[in-house]
């Protein structure tokens, strides 16, 4: 996790050290102690924005449900893609605390919004048609659900035609996990004519089941649609209930059904029926062995209204359709006229793009769509489709995100051709966009002559920069320094964030974070001035993968000059993210002496984030930050520690593998690092548990072989 200072209406406060009373900000330092620096953008705050789910309204208008800083938010839009203002605030609704949300459309217009509140219960909220909250569902606005004492996600939701609300997804029972279904009355209370309390769960026989879409029958019965895994293997699973919640037992084996796709992965998505009441699921399937994967490709599945394998869709009931390069399914739809439109993403030589495929009734492709029955859209960076509906004229849209942290809309023409008349050239980019300040310094140094540098990103009217600004020792912005004390740095990517700063021997800054997906670094003279001496006009950037996003969250300087950054780094083919590392010459060239190519992941077996670095004086790395892992359903983390040699290689004197990890409560996290003047290591962070209401301080110190000091503390 970042350590982010946030600059509120262009704030910054140093406290400086001096023989003041302790603990009191310095008169003597700016004003009153406190320093604010305005870099020319006062604007609405942009915030990392996930497009999830869009739904579409027989007025041609389009709800699209977004997740921002962990928070719901509905927007509207008019049919070609520009905001409708009168909606909520410019566009946006209220937000409302829940993350990984769904959304559907009540028949009065109001929105149900679903997903999981912070401690990880289904939580469901609900809209007036004019934006804000409906106070009188469940009389606080929100409701929460648990189905036991472990975890519970909710993947779907959908509206009954009596108003009645259904959301789907999972719950641990004890070690396992099972399909998970709750349905509410209109005013958000529980439905206890439904399996007597309002809950039901479903086991299919093996330890992890997992639901993730969720259809009503016009007939009233419910079907649910995941996966079930048995021996490290997967396979689709399909339930079906009676309006009552009972298992439907016409269908399948006692109300469930399962279907193997002879792949190791087969993971169904989303579920729709057709009007002659056929059960179609979309989904992806993925071929393992030990040491490789396949490609992902689409799946599909069709099933009489008994359960059985439909076997006039594709001879078998089940197609399997491939991109070149990989595809997962995230939605489906049905148009009226009987072709299944899919929806997800696709893995190109050097990107990821919205894919969407469009298949006949019969099960084969369609190849009036785009030519082939396929079509992928690029955003212009890594795009990912959550979503996809179909409009009242037949125009499909489909709704997602990317790794710059905006909503995208794609809009396409019944041959699946982009529709030129929505937004700009059938595709929308945007983000959501909120009244605050505009930059936010997350990281300090102090030159020898006093000065104070703080660096981190600002607003350009576009997308952020890296910002670095200078200080006397009095808190005046330092004019020597580019001008006016002030400088920024543009990567020509989507958005730059920086979140480290050193100083060099020679009085050089270096600033480090991510541009788009990748590692960046930029090198400025004494002046302020760029660097031309170093990497490509002072800038750096470094991929870790075509499919990866890397952040770099600390940057150290060697004592020989050359220049080390850590972070982390995460691709959609990995099982978890992992601690990163990089070295530069002191041109900015990457230092091949180092892990062969200059950089280096280390998976520490969980999902690892570096926060902090620090080099010894024997040229060692150590870098710290966390691990968290999910056990039995509840998530934990844990300082987690590794040392390099180095060459980059690990160090096996330290914790004989490199590697330590210390658990305070539930949730640690290491901030920042320090080495004692004789080699022991301290870590300092924050610690807590889901009971508490806060979090503290939390520090431990190793000895030099890794080891817990157990003289310090307790």
């Amino acid at each position: 996790m970042r350590k982010i200072v946030l600059v509120s209406a262009l704030f910054l406060a140093f406290v400086k050290i001096s023989h003041a009373q302790a603990g009191r900000l310095d008169p003597s330092f700016a004003s009153n102690g406190i320093v604010k620096t305005d870099f020319g953008f006062i604007r609405d705050n942009d915030y990392a924005t996930a497009g999830r789910q869009v739904l579409s309204r027989p007025d041609g208008k389009l709800y699209v449900l977004i997740e921002a800083s962990g928070q719901s938010y509905i927007a509207k839009r008019f049919a070609n893609g520009s905001p409708d203002v009168s909606y909520g605030n410019n566009g946006f609704s209220s937000p409302v605390n829940i993350k990984e949300a769904v959304a559907a459309v009540q028949p009065d217009g109001k929105i149900v919004v679903a997903g999981n509140d912070q401690g990880n219960s289904f939580a469901v909220a609900r809209y007036n048609v004019d934006g804000t909250p409906d106070n009188t569902f469940n009389a606080a606005g929100k409701q929460t659900t648990d189905f036991g004492s472990g975890y519970n996600i909710a993947n779907a939701i959908a509206v009954q035609s009596d108003g009645k609300i259904l959301v789907t997804g999972y719950a641990y029972i004890g070690s396992s996990s099972d399909f998970a279904l709750a349905r509410y009355n209109k005013d958000g209370s529980p439905d206890n004519s439904f399996s007597a309390d309002g809950k039901q769960t479903t086991d299919f026989g093996s330890e992890m089941n997992f639901a993730n879409s969720v259809a009503i029958q016009n007939d009233g019965k419910i079907v649910l649609v995941g996966q079930t895994y048995a021996n490290g293997v997967s396979d689709f699973a399909v339930a079906r209930y009676n309006s009552d919640g009972t298992p439907d037992n016409t269908f399948g084996d006692q109300g469930k059904q399962t279907t193997d796709f002879n792949a190791s992965e087969d993971i169904a998505k989303s579920v729709a029926i057709q009007s002659d009441g056929k059960i179609v699921v979309a989904g992806y399937v993925w071929k393992c062995n030990d040491e490789t994967c396949s490609n992902p490709e689409f799946a599909l599945a069709r099933y009489n209204t008994d359960g059985t394998a439909d076997k006039t869709f594709d001879a078998d009931g089940k197609q399997v359709t491939g991109f070149s390069s990989g595809y997962y399914t995230t939605s489906l739809a049905i148009q009226t006229d009987g072709k299944l439109v899919l929806a997800g993403y696709a893995f190109q030589s050097d990107n990821v793009d919205f894919a969407l495929a469009r298949f006949n009734a019969d099960g084969g492709l369609d190849d009036t769509f785009d030519g082939d029955g396929r079509q992928l859209t690029d955003f212009g960076g890594d795009d990912f489709a959550n979503s996809v509906a179909i409009e009242s004229d037949g125009q499909i849209v489909a709704a997602g995100w990317d790794y710059g942290a905006h909503f995208n809309l794609a809009r396409y023409n019944t041959d699946g051709k982009l529709d030129v008349t929505f937004s700009r050239g059938g595709k929308l980019i945007d983000r959501l966009r909120l009244s605050q300040g505009s930059t936010y310094f997350t990281s300090t140094a102090i030159q020898p002559d006093g000065k104070i540098v703080a660096g981190g990103y600002t607003w350009n009217g576009t997308d952020y920069d890296f910002a670095l600004s200078r200080y006397n020792t009095d808190g005046i912005l330092d004019k020597s320094f580019s001008g006016d004390g002030r400088q920024t740095t543009d990567f020509n990517s989507v958005d730059e964030y920086a979140y480290s700063v050193a100083i060099q021997k020679d009085g050089k800054i270096v600033l480090a974070g991510s541009a788009g997906s990748y590692f960046a670094l930029s090198r400025y003279n004494t002046d302020g001035s760029p660097d031309q001496s170093f990497g490509r006009e002072g800038k750096k950037i470094t991929n870790f993968g075509i499919d990866h996003f890397a952040s770099a969250n600390s940057v150290s300087i060697q004592s020989d000059g050359k220049i080390v950054l850590a972070g982390y780094s995460y691709g959609p083919l990995q099982h978890s993210e992992d601690f990163a590392l990089a070295r530069y010459n002191t041109d900015g060239s990457a230092d091949e002496s180092f892990s062969d190519d200059g950089k280096l992941t280390a998976d520490l077996g969980y999902n690892d984030f570096a926060n902090a670095m620090v080099i010894q004086k024997d040229g060692k790395i150590v870098l710290a930050g966390f691990s968290s892992i999910s056990l039995r359903g509840e998530s934990t983390s844990f300082f987690a520690i590794m040392r390099y040699n180095a060459d980059g290689s690990a160090d096996n004197s330290f914790s004989e593998d490199g590697k330590q990890f210390t658990m305070f409560n539930q949730f640690s996290n290491v901030q920042s690092l320090a080495i004692q003047n004789d080699g022991k290591i301290v870590a300092a962070g924050f610690s807590s548990s889901s009971n508490d209401k806060g979090e503290d301080f939390a520090f431990a110190r190793y000895n030099t072989d890794g080891s817990l000091d157990n003289t310090f503390g307790e």
